[in-house]
């Protein structure tokens, strides 16, 4: 019994019975809601139609099959969210909750249906002191269901003031509030199985630790009560007693499976199967030295047949070990082979023996993978063999693994990823199995390298098969300097590549692709001068230069990069002339005013050094004006710009 009290008062530790049922019934839990104190007991029914107080006591039914529940009572406790057990309401609304956990063990094929109700066939929580003559409290808690717009299917998210409903905290999605059933007929079905457990546990009781029941025997469900409680409703106890009720489905007519060695060593004990449902033929359990079973048949004389010669034809269906077929099919087929089932619900299955067994190799990826060896397909092989399989990829690729159909035969193998094909070699098991192998396309990553300059540019994946668009620069150039290009040697005389160039095949940016995954390649910045540039075009762009009155082609220096005379040996490019002061006399003379300033596009006054001397401390220079251009000679230290021809 659950006993939720508000206001003052006392708790009162009762411990409550473990208590477990045999039956196809059901099992009460008093809930109880009030205010001062809190009590458990449990209520259970002794009949089917009548429930009576008892103490730690099982009572049993025996029947063909066998389900058993058993209801933890030890937690059975409504807190609040502070872990009080005496609860105080508020306008609002305390939200009190509290667990029962419960289990149920059964040897039923089809499973089973777990479901919650009340008793009394009244889904609210009625005041213990409604039934006084004198001063009787109307108040209930009532069932969530009567929210406006509560959903039976998918529940509620929280309860309202003054109601109350369960949650299977067991089952996922079922995270909201659920109303309890009004009674057996239309209960709320907590779990509905399909299946019953493959070992059941005659013991079950809680806690399940003493009952020594294995893990898989039975079935855990947690399910969580609660309630909200305001202070709109009158001080005392509330109650209403829910069922836990779990129902074995019913089950087809049951037939018992007799596996008969055929010259093998061993025991096999029977197998029980059901009418209408499935069943998986067993791959061990006799015994018979240099063989394994390869089938089943359904008389001794096909079985024989097809141990002394797999290709056999017989007159009666054979079954591969491990097959999965339909009961009813196989009633009728050993009907037909002779056998009187319907008579003795015995169905003699006779083990085929087999030491050769099958491999079949499957290209899981044409496009990455060259050749299979053994070439792909079926391959016979002697049972304990040594086994070896190769995988070869194509160019770019790598092989990664081979996929098993049967993991309990030859679990999957990882190869070496770095050597491209690999082989693996094994002991030939006794099944028939299939491999797949699989293969992934070689990666590798390209760094970028600043080479002097400064900053990041991030490194990227490059994968094979798949074109690569490089990184467009953005490192920070060195002084004086500008991006030339990538290059796969810092000094620049590898492969050359520019900045952010697309639709590069892989295999040129790393010529051992082909066989090795993984790994880096580094691509470093190339800078070059940058110090020629005209009508705003930077050298060496095919459009640079200014076609000038003398017939040829000048440039000149941008504004960044002035240079003392001594450094201005070399600076022009391949092709380029650094002019003499008679040059660039001779170019004035083809200019008046300010013309050579504007056929240079100049927007302020410059000076550009010639390659003449004057003495050990002044050069010749040329000054061009917007009024005015000519030749003079100043300081070696001085930082002037350069204007070079062709």
């Amino acid at each position: 019994m659950l006993n939720i009290h508000m206001g003052g008062g006392t708790l009162l530790n009762k411990r409550t019975p473990k208590v477990s049922i045999f039956a196809v019934m059901a099992f009460f839990v008093p809930l109880t809601l009030g205010l001062g104190y809190a009590a458990y007991q449990f209520l259970f029914p002794a009949s089917s139609t009548s429930a009576t107080t008892v103490s730690g006591a099982e009572v049993g039914l025996t029947i063909k099959d066998f389900i058993k529940l058993a209801v933890d009572t030890n937690n059975l406790v409504l807190v609040d969210s502070s872990g009080n057990t005496i609860i105080s309401p508020s306008s609002t609304g305390t939200m009190i909750t509290g667990n029962v956990n419960v289990a149920v063990t059964t040897n039923t094929a089809q499973g089973y249906s777990l479901s919650v109700y009340t008793e009394d066939n009244s889904t609210s929580m009625v005041h213990s002191n409604s039934a006084s003559t004198t001063s009787p409290v109307t108040d209930v808690i009532a069932s969530i269901d009567t929210i406006s717009g509560y959903n039976a299917e998918t529940g509620a998210s929280e309860l309202s003031a003054n109601t109350w409903g369960f949650r299977n905290r067991t089952t996922s999605g079922l995270s909201n509030w659920f109303a309890v059933g009004e009674n057996e007929s239309n209960g709320t079905v907590i779990a509905n199985t399909n299946t019953g457990n493959s070992l059941y546990c005659e013991a079950l009781s809680y806690p399940l630790e003493s009952t020594n029941c294995d893990a898989g025997s039975y079935d855990t469900h947690s399910v969580n009560f609660g309630a909200k409680v305001t202070d709109a409703i009158a001080a005392g106890t509330y109650t209403n007693n829910v069922v836990f009720s779990a129902v074995a489905k019913s089950e087809g007519t049951r037939y018992t499976l007799q596996f008969n060695p055929n010259g093998g060593d061993n025991t096999m004990g029977p197998r029980t199967v059901v009418k209408g449902s499935t069943l998986t033929l067993p791959t061990k359990g006799f015994v018979k030295e240099g063989y394994a079973i390869k089938g089943w048949a359904l008389t001794q004389a096909d079985a024989e047949a097809k141990t002394e010669n797999p290709s056999a034809t017989t007159t009666n269906p054979t079954y591969s070990a491990g097959q999965t077929l339909e009961v009813t099919n196989l009633l009728l087929a050993a009907t037909s082979a002779g056998q009187a089932v319907e008579q003795n619900a015995l169905i003699n299955l006779y083990a085929i023996w087999g030491n050769q067994f099958n491999i079949t190799l499957a290209n899981g990826n044409t496009t990455a993978i060259n050749t299979l060896t053994p070439a792909a397909g079926s391959h016979t092989y002697t049972l304990g063999s040594s086994v070896t399989i190769t995988c070869t990829p194509n160019s770019g690729y790598h092989c990664t693994e081979w996929i098993s159909n049967n993991t309990s035969a030859l679990p999957s193998k990882t190869g070496n990823e770095t050597a491209g094909a690999f082989s693996y070699t094994f002991t030939m098991p006794a099944n028939d199995v299939t491999l797949t192998a699989n293969a992934a396309p070689n990666t590798f990553t390209i760094n970028y390298d600043a080479n002097g300059g400064s900053g990041t540019t991030s490194s990227q994946t490059a994968t094979y098969g798949t074109n690569v668009n490089l990184r467009a620069n953005s490192f920070t150039a060195p002084t004086g300097k500008k991006f030339k290009e990538w290059n796969t040697s810092s000094d620049g005389n590898g492969t050359t590549y520019s900045s952010g160039q697309s639709g590069i095949a892989p295999a040129t940016l790393k010529s051992n692709i082909a066989t090795i995954n993984g790994g880096s390649i580094t691509l470093y910045a190339i800078w070059e001068d940058d110090i020629l540039i005209c009508s705003g075009n930077i050298y060496p762009t095919a459009s640079v230069g200014c076609q000038l009155a003398d017939g040829r082609t000048w440039i000149y220096g941008n504004s960044e990069n002035k240079l003392t005379w001594a450094n201005i040996s070399g600076k022009c490019p391949s092709g380029y002339n650094l002019p003499s002061k008679s040059d660039y006399d001779n170019l004035i003379s083809n200019y008046s005013g300010g013309g050579l300033y504007n056929a240079l596009h100049l927007s302020s006054p410059r000076y550009f050094w010639s390659s003449t001397g004057y003495d050990s401390g002044d050069a010749y220079y040329m000054c061009v004006d917007s009024s005015f251009a000519f030749t003079g000679h100043n300081y070696k230290t001085d930082n002037f710009y350069l204007l070079c021809y062709k």
